[in-house]
């Protein structure tokens, strides 16, 4: 998992702007993301995963045939894990008034 991180990130890194295949990569880079993060359960992954695929939505073309499945749907499972996030938030808060 970590080295298909790496290896999409160098692909992103690599890919200009504007370039047809740079969406391809940050939604790979996300969905790798939101493993790492289902697999630790550290937040700060699922908020990068949530970040590139915002980016990979906004690097897409409105009329491109893909533009649909990054725009305005959440990637599998990222619904659940923001809930999961937001209870693991609200225990932490109350963790601190005691």
């Amino acid at each position: 998992m970590d080295e298909t991180i790496e290896v999409e990130r160098a692909a992103v890194a690599a890919i200009p702007v504007g370039h047809p295949d740079r969406a391809v990569h940050l939604t790979r880079l996300g969905n790798a993301l939101q493993a790492r993060f289902k697999h630790n359960g550290n937040p700060e992954a699922l908020f990068e995963a949530i970040e590139v695929g915002r980016a990979a939505v906004a690097t897409t073309p409105d009329d491109h045939p893909d533009r649909a499945a990054r725009d305005g749907v959440p990637p599998s499972g990222v619904a659940a894990i923001i809930a999961k996030v937001q209870v693991v938030d609200q225990m932490q808060i109350i963790d601190r008034r005691d």
